[in-house]
């Protein structure tokens, strides 16, 4: 049997061990000590019984499949998809914050963390009398098994996407299709899977006793899974459903493209997401039999020695070597090592141009150069050198030389991290550039002249020949990457262990991503000679908006070129696109062309830091220690978690918040400034100004603000709040103060030049135009809008955006610093003393402006949804060839100022979750996409469901989920018994007790209430306090009183998106929109006792003015419907919740 010790980071105190059992599965073995330092509870089994350990949250909404689309090109996406979601909301506190923000914070749940014994004492003497709580971590497990879609039978596409599905459907020893996730669930956990080309991936998390239960049903999948005739066609039409949703997404469109047009008879030339088509329809026409094919790929590829498996728990590695021995000895195995395709050849030979229509409105063009595989090179990085500086944004950079001329305004390169860029057969370096109309049509048209510059830069780069200093500043950034490595997510951690065993040494399965050793410049030169622009393979791909009028400029050039172009439909996607053979006169005047002087190696990095001194000792850990002693204590809290910041420094214009970090001790800081003024998104013009304001600012720092960033220094700017201008700023402590003041000082005098100006206006433009392509983010969009009383609508932004001037955002910059507050919080490797010496140099730059009171910050407020009817709102999808339809149902239930209501929406969260899913995705396959949750708006509690279906059009997915939502008022909730009570709320107190997994995720969730001015920085504390409290009947009693069809107190906003295309199936019916989706009218027997309790309510308040609306109101049957055709004007005319201060700072408390 093999044993390896890995290698790992100093400040790791897990330990490891790496084994080969005796059938060929490679296991690498994590314990945690940590874990055994946490609360010990019960393990639920599948009948509700106690094993001894539990409690659970939430599984995962569906089994994720790796999307062919390159990871930075779908952060681009994303980053271009504004949308109204949630900001600043801690789910580890049960919390969705809502608002405007271009991207949500959707921080997954916290697990980990690395506190002291002393963190994890029970109190004794403060909690007397009250049930005693520890902060808690999870164990998780991931299988990597090493066969993928590149497996797939020609004649069953998506084969092996299918399978993973099915996989979860049953075994013979657990048979229930639900017994695994339920299990799961009821045990803390959490549960996903993913196919990828060369590798299929299956990972869990759950509570540490709960392990051995949930590794032997893990275990089943790859020992006796059933895959029954019943579940055959339910999850193929999961997959299709999966497959839907990404129809309409650029990246998938343009890489299924590339798939299609690879060599024929070449591997790349598949379809890996698979779809009803592929996997059903076909098929069966065939003749074959779905499930013998199913198991004949299962059998055919998964054996033990192909298998990668991490396991972390608590327990000694030696315990978990034995459980692992004991749970996988009956693996099948004798298949010999996993498939792999070194002799596949190249996937596109010769010089080829495709362009391609873009769905959102934008112009992206990528040049993909085909490499040799690397995975041998892991060691060395060369592929990482040399994206190092493709993609470097600093002076000299590509990208700086395409700002200067106008074209562009991104650069991406590199080998992205999916099986399409990396796997056996070959690695796929990409160079993807953001172009501007400018960048678009220049020279050729096309994006050519920005090719041109591209191959200026490699020539530059071939030229000055492979640098061994930058070899080296990459190795120390690395290095110090690895010395200081933040803690991951359990899940997370251990399925990106699972694939990387199968590339790497075992020694080196820890430090494979950061190790780089041998500097090889013989080896980067060959690289770097097969990006030339003469001799060498590689394609052009251009998706644009314009792509009618670049396909009439591509028809010339290739009529003047003596070329020709072809027309190619991919089938899938049924993407139109056309191509031709890039002329060798274009290729060859690449080849000799002149090196642009703005092109040139980058200088040394001034951000790197040398000093990793900590500031906090061990007698700073003890006082916080003994200060969360205190307060639990003077507060008669069960726990507390973390101490919380202290307020260091009130004056006029500033306020500091402050904590020494004793508990993750690394040398980095988190800083947060938010800039408060009355000239901050007073209107849709001042709102468009800020958000061109920010632009520009994130353009004049770029190449500062890029050096930084790759040193391990990282910064934002976001301003769609009223509550003022955000600015985040952490990393390594010792260069951090540099990074903010120049920060700061560029807020309040930099200067902008008109061809920035331009540029950044044109991006933001396109930015606007994009909000809402996709129907869930569309769906989201609206309910928030509906619900936040003074947000404005992209259309309005988008409209003053496009009559900005540059003396607008001069203008606006001015008033800014007239009259501003700034509050801050700074959490990590800095004194106090340090701490207010840095806020007030920042403040400092601001100029005497910066001396309001805090009086001035803004709050946004609820709209509270009036009593006695249904709102509905429909809007149709931006996108005319969009097939899906999309519904949220939101229940705005009270303020959310007790934390019993927090309690009990919390409570209905994690009881109605998994019965939602697996009701409307599961069962009734209504979409991919099926979710539900509290939502926490401005201080307000809900609760929203959401379907997004290619099947059924949005009205009839409210009446589904009013359905379930009447067969839980039935069924689920009368019926709950206190036995399973008790098991939801252990699982929800598990949830809240895992600990800060980082010094990031600590100082976040504090900046959160300073940016929401609760300042209850013991939500989590208090919560649990109320989950001791509640019982069965004060949760049945609020869902009769909220949620129910027919509650006394339910108040309904539908908001729905249909798509228009003719003759898709999500498509709504003649008079849809006008029917009556309302409570059902089975439930309607409650309205007697509603109208009694009607009787006894208070005065309701009069309409047209902002009113204190509580949970306590008159109360009202919905007996109606409303249709509403414009939000802001219905908005407009409702109540508004008032807006609630949270409790007295911490640091009074204190004191």
């Amino acid at each position: 049997m093999t044993v390896v010790e890995p290698i790992k980071s100093q400040h790791d105190k897990k330990l490891y061990r790496y084994v080969q059992l005796k059938n060929g599965l490679s296991v690498l073995l994590i314990s945690d000590p940590d874990i055994n330092k946490d609360v010990q509870s019960e393990v639920i089994n599948e009948d509700g019984d106690t094993d001894g350990n539990t409690g659970s949250v939430k599984r995962s909404s569906n089994h994720l499949h790796v999307s062919v689309v390159p990871q930075k090109r779908r952060q681009l996406e994303d980053e271009e998809d504004q949308k109204m979601s949630d900001d600043h909301g801690d789910e580890a506190e049960g919390e969705e914050e809502e608002s405007d923000q271009d991207e949500g914070d959707e921080d997954e749940e916290d697990e980990s963390g690395e506190g002291e014994d002393e963190e994890d004492e029970d109190f004794e003497g403060s909690t007397a009398g009250k049930k005693k709580h520890k902060a808690q971590k999870k164990a998780a497990a991931a299988m990597s098994v090493g066969v993928g879609s590149f497996c797939d039978p020609p004649h069953m596409q998506g084969l092996s996407h299918y399978l993973e599905h099915m996989l979860f459907m049953g075994s013979k020893k657990y048979p229930s299709e639900n017994e695994y996730d339920d299990y799961i669930t009821k045990n803390a956990g959490s549960s996903n899977a993913f196919t990828e080309l060369e590798s299929t991936n299956y990972h869990f998390e759950v509570a540490p006793n709960a392990l051995p239960g949930a590794l032997d049903r893990f275990a089943q999948f790859f020992l006796s899974p059933l895959c029954l005739e019943g579940s055959l066609e339910r999850e193929v039409l999961a997959v299709d459903s999966e497959f839907s949703g990404v129809l309409q997404v650029d990246g998938c469109r343009v890489s299924q493209l590339i798939c299609h047009t690879a060599e024929e008879g070449h591997i790349y030339r598949s379809f890996s997401w698979g779809n009803k088509k592929s996997l059903w329809d076909e098929p069966r026409e065939a003749g074959i039999n779905i499930r013998d094919q199913i198991f004949q790929h299962y059998n055919q590829h998964y054996s033990a020695e192909r298998m990668s498996l991490v396991v972390l728990g608590g327990d000694p590695l030696d315990d978990l070597q034995g459980l692992c021995e004991e749970t996988f000895k009956e693996l099948p195995f004798g298949k010999g090592p996993r498939p792999e395709f070194s002799d596949a050849g190249m996937p596109f030979k010769g010089r080829h141009l495709y362009i391609m229509p873009a769905v959102k409105d934008h112009h992206d063009l990528s040049i993909t150069f085909p490499l040799p595989c690397l995975y041998n090179h892991y060691e060395k990085k060369p592929e990482q050198y040399i994206s190092h500086l493709v993609g470097h944004e600093g002076p000299g950079s590509l990208l700086s030389a395409l700002k200067a001329l106008g074209w562009a305004t991104e650069v991406v390169a590199g080998v992205e991290e999916d099986g399409h860029s990396q796997n056996t057969a070959c690695f796929l370096f990409g160079i993807t550039l953001t172009l501007t109309d400018a960048g678009l049509d220049a020279g050729p048209g096309m994006g050519l002249a920005a090719v041109a510059l591209v191959f200026q830069y490699l020539h530059m780069l071939r030229k000055e020949g492979p640098q061994e200093w930058v070899y080296s500043e990459l190795k120390s950034i690395y290095d110090m990457k690895f010395r200081f490595q933040e803690e991951e997510e359990a899940m997370e951690y251990v399925t990106q262990l699972a694939q990387t065993m199968h590339l790497v040494k075992p020694e080196h399965v820890l430090c494979s991503d950061f190790l780089i050793e041998h500097w090889d410049p013989a080896l980067v030169a060959e690289l770097m000679n097969e990006m030339k622009p003469e001799g060498c393979s590689y394609r052009i791909d251009l998706l644009t908006k314009s792509y009618n009028k670049v396909k009439e400029q591509l028809s010339a050039l290739a009529s003047s070129s003596s070329s020709s172009a072809r027309s190619v439909v991919e089938p899938w996607f049924q993407l139109e696109s056309v191509c031709m053979e890039i002329p060798p006169s274009m290729s060859a005047g690449w080849s000799v062309q002149d090196v642009s002087p703005q092109l040139h190696l980058p200088p040394p990095n001034p951000y790197l830091p040398t000093d990793f001194t900590l500031r906090a000792s061990a007698d700073d850990h003890n006082l916080e220690v003994e200060t969360n002693t205190k307060l639990a204590s003077t507060l008669g809290l069960p726990v507390v978690l973390a101490a919380p910041p202290t307020l260091v420094l009130e004056e006029p214009g500033l306020r500091v918040w402050h904590k020494l970090d004793s508990t993750f001790k690394t040398p980095r800081t988190f800083t947060a400034f938010r800039l408060s003024s009355p000239a901050w998104l007073k209107d849709a013009r001042s709102t468009a100004a800020a958000k061109l304001f920010l632009k520009l600012m994130e353009d004049a720092l770029n190449e500062d603000a890029y050096l930084a960033d790759v040193a391990g220094l990282h910064y934002g700017l976001t301003g769609d709040d009223l509550a003022g201008l955000e600015i985040k700023v952490e990393g390594f402590s010792h260069k951090l103060p540099v990074l903010v003041t120049r920060i700061f000082t560029c807020l309040a005098s930099g200067q902008f030049e008109e061809a920035a100006f331009n540029r950044e206006k044109e991006a933001l433009e396109r930015q606007l135009r994009n909000t809402n392509m996709q129907v869930m983010s569309h769906a989201n969009y609206n309910r928030v809008l509906a619900l936040r009383s003074k947000a404005n609508h992209v259309s309005a932004i988008l409209k003053e955006t496009e009559l900005l001037t540059l003396n607008d955002i001069v203008v606006l910059q001015s008033e800014l610093m007239k009259t501003c507050h700034v509050e801050a919080l700074a959490h990590g490797n800095l004194t106090s003393e340090q701490a207010v010496q840095l806020c007030k140099s920042a403040c400092m730059s601001l100029g005497p402006g910066c001396s309001a009171s805090p009086s001035i910050r803004i709050r946004d407020q609820c709209v509270s949804l009036p009593y006695g009817v249904e709102v509905a709102f429909r809007e149709d999808a931006k996108n005319s060839e969009e097939e899906n339809a999309g519904i949220e149902v939101y229940l705005q239930c009270c303020s959310g100022d007790k934390y019993a209501d927090r309690a009990a929406v919390d409570l209905l969260d994690q009881i109605l979750s998994e019965p939602a899913y697996n009701q409307l995705r599961t069962q009734e396959q209504l979409g991919y996409t099926v979710y539900s949750g509290m939502r926490l708006t401005h201080g307000v509690l809900g609760f929203c469901f959401g379907v997004v279906s290619a099947k059924k059009h949005s009205e009839a997915l409210e009446e589904r989920i009013e359905a379930f939502i009447l067969s839980c008022a039935e069924e689920k909730i009368p019926k709950l018994s206190e036995e399973d009570f008790q098991v939801h709320k252990a699982s929800l107190q598990a949830t809240k007790l895992q600990r800060d997994r980082s010094l990031h995720d600590e100082a976040l969730r504090h900046w959160d209430n300073v940016w929401n001015q609760r300042y209850d920085f013991l939500t989590r504390e208090n919560e649990l306090k109320a989950l001791d409290a509640a019982s069965l009947a004060d949760i049945k009693d609020w869902f009769q009183k909220y949620i129910a069809p027919g509650a006394t107190h339910r108040r309904k906003l539908a908001v729905h998106v249909q798509p228009t295309k003719a003759g898709c199936k999500a498509a709504s019916p003649a008079g849809a929109s006008e029917a009556m989706v309302c409570a059902p009218k089975s439930s309607r027997s409650q309205e007697k006792s509603s109208v009694k309790e009607k009787k006894k309510g208070g005065t309701k308040p009069s309409k047209g003015k902002p009113s204190a609306v509580d949970a306590h109101e008159e109360p009202s049957v919905p007996s109606k419907r409303v249709l509403i055709s414009d939000v802001l004007v219905w908005r407009i005319k409702q109540q508004v919740y008032p807006i609630t201060d949270g409790p007295e700072p911490i640091s009074s408390t204190l004191q």
